[in-house]
Parts: structure tokens; sequence; C-alpha cells
């Protein structure tokens, strides 16, 4: 049996790319935070569902100020990373 068929798909996320200073907030699962992680990676938060493999209602419930759920530091992390991704390819205005 071919082990390789069953493993599931792992989007590429740039996660070769070094952890940044600035990548830990205080308190991550802050709404606002990732709201803005969201606006700089430039994505809605149907398409950071999608990059990341999960439901669209997981990404809307840590937007929601009433914190129903936290994201995980690897959600934080990518987040960042596909925010630094996109800052490295947009041309400066």
């Amino acid at each position: 049996m071919n082990a390789s068929k069953y493993e599931p798909h792992t989007p590429q996320l740039g996660l070769d790319l070094p952890v940044s200073s600035r990548s830990s907030f205080s308190d991550p699962s802050e709404p606002p935070r990732i709201r803005d992680l969201l606006q700089r990676a430039g994505l809605s938060q149907r398409e950071a569902a999608r990059k990341l493999g999960l439901h669209e209602r997981t990404v809307r419930y840590w937007c929601e100020e009433n914190g129903k759920i936290r994201p995980p530091k690897m959600a934080i992390v990518a987040l960042e990373r596909l925010a630094e991704l996109r800052r490295r390819v947009s041309p400066k205005d």
C-alpha cells in the first residue's frame, strides 16, 4: 500500500522564513491583532481558512471580540509568515 496516497496536503506557507523578533504578541489570541494579521497578509477570513486548512467559522471565531475560540500559536505564526511574504512581494507604496 502506498502511504503517500493517504498523507494530507500541506499548503506551502513559507515556513522556512526566519521568525522575526516582532512575531510574538503579548496576547496572540487578541481578536484585533488577528484581524490586523489578516489585513497585512491581504486575506479575507475565508481565504485564510482555506490557506490554513480550517473551516471558515474557526477563523471567524478568532476575529470575534467574545473570543469563542483561541487560535493555536502555529496559526499565528502561519499568518505572520503570510503577512511577511506579502510584504516581500508587494511593491512599496
